[in-house]
């Protein structure tokens, strides 16, 4: 019988394992890495994530819409992302059934709601590679990626996108002909975001170091904004 210590193990190796052989990142060195701290540290393996996914697709030289600029300098991206790391976080939304879901766990219900939310990261990434090697089209692409997200019960990936799949919702659209409106708003850049922080939010909580995991769902119609948000992580008030 697997404890619940030797399961978080698992999960930890199973995932450091994914990363290394899918992506090539080396979340072990960047951890180790004492000349920065607990929070650098993980902004450092969500940005390698990032840069490797955003490498897939420059790779690709793909002659769809659906890739990156043929002038996209993917160092210079990430010097404007040390400017202002603050903001480069996505938001996700939830399919209404999800969001009910969510509220309602307890106990194992919400490991399982978190091994949802890896498992299509790490899928969306195993079909990102598939698209850098042409070994699918920009449509298959899409609409693969749609149904992966709503299986997993996301019907956006950035807040961005969030206006257009209501409106095709309320026009009387499918949830996955939805997400893929949604997707249609997004470029490359958005949607590796999207997955990196998912992969990055699971390293994380993995970490041994993580004691508590929290989910703000905002279920108004209003923007949920913390303001001075970095003085949180010393512990101060951060005034809104």
């Amino acid at each position: 019988m697997v404890n619940e210590n030797t399961a978080h193990e698992m999960d930890l190796v199973n995932l450091q394992t994914f990363l290394q052989d899918t992506l090539g990142v080396n979340v072990q060195a960047l951890m180790a890495n004492e000349e920065t701290d607990d929070f650098e540290r993980h902004l450092n393996v969500r940005n390698e994530i990032l840069r490797a996914l955003l490498t897939t697709f420059k790779q690709g030289n793909h002659p769809e819409d659906f890739r990156l600029a043929d002038d996209f300098d993917i160092d210079s991206y990430f010097d404007g992302l040390k400017e202002n790391p603050g903001k480069t976080t996505c938001n996700i939304m939830f399919t209404g059934s999800q969001v009910e879901i969510i509220k309602k766990a307890e106990g194992n219900d919400i490991k399982a709601i978190f091994d949802n939310l890896q498992k299509f990261a790490e899928n969306a990434t195993t079909l990102c590679n598939a698209y850098k090697n042409k070994n699918v089209t920009e449509d298959t692409f899409v609409n693969d990626l749609a149904r992966m997200m709503i299986g997993k019960g996301i019907e956006a990936l950035d807040a961005g996108a969030v206006k257009e799949v209501v409106d095709s919702v309320v026009k009387g659209a499918s949830a996955v002909k939805a997400a893929v409106v949604g997707i249609k708003t997004m470029n490359p850049i958005m949607v590796m975001k999207a997955v990196a922080d998912i992969l990055a939010v699971f390293w994380s909580l993995f970490d041994s170091s993580r004691t508590l995991a929290g989910l703000v769902i905002n279920e108004t119609r209003h923007d949920l904004v913390v303001k001075n948000w970095k003085l949180g992580l010393d512990g101060k008030n951060t005034d809104g």
